[in-house]
């Protein structure tokens, strides 16, 4: 790797502090912060929402299997009760 030559003009790797420095960069965290934690909120917000749904989901496909199941077998017995007649019993 070259190495970068100093021609006595680099500045220091942070500004020198200025009086109002300090505290716009506390508020610029803090709302950073801020930020984050309602990003994180609303991340969980979403997530439980996923489960829900996921859950209702999943409670209409079983209602769904158990109504088709309930008419299979209401549609086996008829015509179990229609080959009886047919058949003479």
């Amino acid at each position: 790797m070259a190495q970068r030559e100093d021609f006595g003009g680099s500045r220091p790797a942070t500004p020198p502090a200025s009086p109002g420095a300090p505290a716009v960069s506390d508020q610029v965290k803090d709302q950073a912060k801020d930020l984050a934690q309602q990003a994180k909120d609303a991340a969980g917000q979403a997530k439980d929402q996923v489960k829900d749904l996921a859950s209702q989901a999943k409670d209409q496909t079983v209602e769904m299997a158990h109504q088709a199941t309930d008419q299979v077998t209401q549609l086996v017995d008829q015509q179990k009760k229609q080959a009886a007649e047919r058949l003479g019993g």
